[in-house]
């Protein structure tokens, strides 16, 4: 019996087109597959060498054509490139043509990594086949490209990526793919004069279960209560928000969908499920009454489960977004618009005959459903306004004073029937071209082998813009050209090269890193600046501590300033503003709050560090580098914030942390007895968190003019890891603290991503000590909450390590991972520990009571020795060095010396560590103890 997939059991020793058809559907019938007249059509076409377009309804077997087109490749010894536009969508086929060829026949490339990169069939996303065909041209190692969701060809940010194989690919092969293509004459042309090969349409509307549209004027409760009584569930109810699709599945609760067996199903199923984060509680209730949640801001292991769970039929309601459309594992029998309008980012509009029909197309499951529905609902409006005049028609008194209810003013663009029929019937709009020009591509054109300057003018005279829109290319393209030239990154031999280049890119453009992360270069030139300002800073340390001797010795007789190092002005102002924006008081005089008066261990809780920003002068500006640069742990937060600034910034993050720094303000201003036009005023200059942000923009700039093909790419400054680090929060605390727990996927995707950036962007010699207890915080952290995002990268980084790829991938749960909380990571939870208890002493030299100190704490009296002694408390990064803390993990005991202006360093906080409570919480619940000298 043969070791080969048996789909390789039926390729033909000779690549015959007879035989290759032959051999493709002996396998089919073998596997119980009887294929439809579109799929026998697209793979005899594929077999005979044309191109094909393939525009065929959801669910109607594309993926079988494109096995089809691997299977050619093989047999003719040909190497085939799958391509998508999500990871997600490439990481399923990756695993899927696993098992079908066999993994050392399969290989994966991604942003993140690669997995077996020189195998005879790849999986990528589209930019990486395009980055291949702008760097080799028609030299590309690839034969037959398969595009799969080809409607993608008019994304305004990506369209580019499926435009580039077929300008500069024209020795290979091509199945295009989608349900939504519309008309396709450009591009059969296209294809075939470039090619030169036949081009075929398979356009089909055969769908193996068939569609039945519906528009309905009842209430949504009433259309969902009337599929579930009619036996037509599961069902998508189709929101354009996140928080919209949450907040509705507690709604259909009261539905009760789930027969009581069906009940206990999904008990025994999720019993071992770890439901860990903020969101997950009220997730897990959905789930146990038959309702889903499904979208983006979920975390990946919920995401699976729902789709675990709709597969085996025990979710009736489903209640997610839009992206329904693009590779989503979700079964569904109906599906449900609750509206035909969405925001697009720019303005409210309706919906697109293609958007409708990607999602509408999901609707009917293949072998289990004889016909699919697809409902939308009229505007609620109007549905109320219908009812009330059918209780208002036999009473002409109520029916003369019916007040009918408004269009919404906001977020509404009115639709009506003859929309849904115009959505239902009208076919997908024209696919536009969405060419862009930036500097990698004209690096990349111009270091190819051969004549560089040649094929960059081909590429801005012969593709697939407007003559305008080409001239305008061409324009952007010299403009480019001259830049380089300008920054010295272009090389002018006498003679052609070895690779007949008479124009050549003196820089390293295989580095992928270098060309397609342009701000992950910056980050590493970034830290070296920050390396060396720090070297200067050690340098001089010695010299401003007698500069400071001398001047204490000149005032004697005067009152002593707060802290008069040179990082006094800067540190004094960020308290300052800082404090005043925390709304905390002083020790003197100050009420007792209400956190620090309940017995016991205190949770870790710090108030926003979200300030009021005022202007900061050029000079003060750098100060606040070299302050935050000061000291290893400094040092390390500062190259966090640094590896954040290149990192995509998470919007609902961002603006949940700008509001609440605003109500935080607008409390503290109303208490505080400010006039309305002021607190406006200062309302209006609050921002997010962006520490070292001048000196980043600064810094980029200066990049920019020596590394000019950086184009438009800027840094994003921001404090998300730092600020969760700086906090010592959990990732519960933090969802909570921001109210971001509809959002948790988000927050956990960026956390991901800093961990990512951390360990790719950092150079091994700029790792210390501070900078890996940092990286090792944040991946245990990632870990815990969902290992999965981490799981998949790490195969890709070193896929050797992993074993056998292909396998099936579960949803982590106590069974798998052992029961895993806040102190199961002990280094970990020892930073976290480490970060609490300077906070103290940060309180203390800002004045202010600690926060979480036990009962009949008085920090103000057992401090009053140590202000009759020293005037400041130092609280930079040397007061931060490991070297001053200790905790006692197996008994809880804390120790955080407190550094002195002097250097005696008698002086320490003491703290206990609550294991117990900790680990049953999953949070650091931790109390101040004691203040004392020793």
């Amino acid at each position: 019996m043969s070791d080969l997939p048996p789909i390789l059991q039926h390729l033909p020793p000779a690549p015959d087109e007879s035989a290759l058809l032959d051999g493709f559907t002996n396998w089919t019938v073998e596997q119980g597959i009887e294929m439809y007249p579109a799929q026998e059509e697209a793979a005899f076409e594929l077999i005979a060498g044309s191109n094909v377009i393939l525009n065929t309804p959801t669910g109607s077997g594309k993926s079988l054509v494109a096995v089809a087109a691997h299977f050619v490749g093989l047999g003719r010894d040909q190497r085939s490139v799958y391509t998508a536009p999500i990871k997600a969508l490439v990481s399923e086929k990756f695993f899927e043509l696993c098992r079908q060829f066999g993994p050392e026949r399969v290989g994966m490339i991604t942003g993140d990594g690669s997995i077996n990169p020189d195998a005879p069939i790849i999986c990528c996303t589209a930019e990486i086949l395009a980055n291949w065909a702008l760097r080799d041209g028609d030299r590309t190692g690839v034969d037959i490209v398969i595009a799969d969701e080809f409607h993608f060809y008019a994304d305004p940010q990506r369209g580019w990526a499926w435009q580039l194989p077929i300008l500069e690919l024209p020795h290979c092969q091509f199945l295009l793919m989608s349900a939504t293509l519309g008309n396709t004459r450009f591009f059969e042309e296209e294809l075939s004069r470039r090619t030169g090969r036949d081009t075929a349409l398979v356009k089909s509307t055969q769908r193996p279960v068939p569609l039945h549209f519906e528009y309905r004027t009842s209430t949504l409760h009433q259309s969902i209560e009337a599929l579930l009584e009619s036996g037509r569930a599961p069902i998508y109810l189709v929101h354009f928000t996140q928080r919209e699709a949450t907040e509705a599945a507690q709604s259909y609760l009261s539905l009760d969908p789930l027969s009581k067996d069906e009940k206990q199903q999904v008990k025994e199923l999720i019993g071992g499920f770890r439901f860990d984060s903020p969101f997950g509680k009220g997730l897990r209730r959905f789930l146990v009454g038959g309702v889903g949640v499904h979208h983006a801001g979920l975390l990946p292991k919920y995401r699976l489960l729902v789709e675990r769970l709709a597969q085996a039929g025990l979710l009736k309601i489903i209640c997610g977004t839009d992206t329904l459309g693009v590779g989503v594992n979700v079964p569904i029998r109906s599906v449900l618009f609750t509206q035909l309008c969405k925001y697009d980012g720019t303005s409210t509009r309706l919906l697109r005959v293609r958007e409708f029909q990607q999602i509408a197309g999901r609707a009917g499951r293949r072998g289990f459903d004889d016909s699919g529905d697809v409902w939308a609902q009229a505007p609620e409006h109007v549905v109320m306004n219908q009812q009330m005049l059918q209780k208002a028609a036999e009473d002409a008194k109520k029916k003369k004073k019916l007040v009918k209810k408004k269009a919404p003013d906001r977020g509404y663009a009115h639709w009506d029937e003859g929309t849904f029929t115009r959505l239902v019937e009208g076919d997908p709009e024209p696919l536009t071209s969405s060419f862009a020009v930036n500097h990698q591509m004209v690096m990349s054109l111009l270091d190819r082998p051969g004549d560089g300057c040649r094929a960059v003018r081909s590429l801005m005279t012969d593709n697939h813009e407007s003559r305008k829109q080409q001239r305008h290319h061409i324009r952007r393209s010299i403009s480019i050209y001259r830049s380089l030239v300008d920054a010295g990154l272009l090389e002018f031999p006498d003679e052609p090269d070895e690779y007949g280049r008479r124009v050549r890119v003196d820089f390293d453009l295989q580095d992928e890193f270098a060309l397609h992360q342009p701000l992950s270069l910056w980050a590493l030139d970034a830290i070296e600046h920050l390396d060396r300002e720090f070297e200067v800073e050690e340098r001089s340390h010695e010299q401003r501590h007698e500069r400071r001797e001398r001047e204490r010795e000149k005032v004697v007789d005067q009152e002593t300033p707060a802290n008069d190092n040179p990082f006094a002005a800067l540190s004094g102002l960020v308290l300052d503003v800082a404090t005043e924006a925390d709304g905390t008081d002083e020790m003197d005089g100050a009420e007792t709050d209400e956190n620090d008066a309940s017995v016991g261990f205190e949770p870790v809780e710090e108030r926003t560090g979200l300030t009021e920003v005022e202007p900061v002068e050029e000079e003060s500006t750098m100060r606040l580098v070299e302050a935050e640069t000061k000291g290893e742990v400094q040092r390390a937060i500062a190259v966090l914030t640094i590896v954040e600034a290149v990192q995509e910034s998470p919007g609902v993050v961002i603006n949940a942390q700008l509001r609440k720094a605003k109500d935080e303000l607008m409390a503290e201003m109303k208490s505080s007895g400010v006039e309305y036009e002021e607190r406006m005023e200062r309302l209006g200059k609050v921002e997010p968190p962006r520490p070292m942000k001048d000196w980043m923009y600064s810094d980029f700039n200066e990049f920019r003019t020596r590394h000019p093909w950086v184009g438009g790419n800027t840094v994003k400054p921001k404090s998300i890891a730092r600020d969760m680090f700086e906090r010592s929060m959990t990732f519960g605390e933090y969802t909570g603290h921001y109210g971001l727990k509809q959002s948790e996927g988000v927050l956990l995707r960026y956390l991901s991503d800093v961990y990512k950036g951390m360990t790719q962007n950092v150079p091994a010699d700029a790792m210390n000590d501070e900078l890996d207890e940092i990286a090792h915080w944040l991946g245990t952290l990632v870990r815990q909450v969902d290992s999965s995002l981490l799981d998949e990268w790490e195969r890709l980084q070193n896929p050797d390590e992993h074993g056998e790829v292909g396998g099936e991938v579960r949803p982590p749960s106590e069974e798998t991972h052992g029961e895993v909380t806040i102190t199961t990571d002990a280094r970990a939870f020892r930073t976290l520990v480490r970060n609490a208890a300077f906070r103290w002493v940060e309180q203390l030299a800002r004045h202010e009571r600690p926060r979480g100190s036990v009962e009949g704490l008085n920090a103000r009296e057992l401090m009053a020795p140590y202000w009759d002694e020293y005037d400041a408390i130092e609280i930079d990064g040397d007061a931060r060095n490991s070297s001053r803390f200790d905790f006692d993990a197996a008994a809880g005991r804390v120790s955080q010396t407190i550094h002195d202006p002097e250097g005696h360093d008698e002086w320490r906080v003491l703290g206990d560590v609550n294991l117990e409570a900790s680990r049953e919480e999953d949070r650091l619940v931790i109390a101040l103890t004691g203040i004392e000298r020793r």
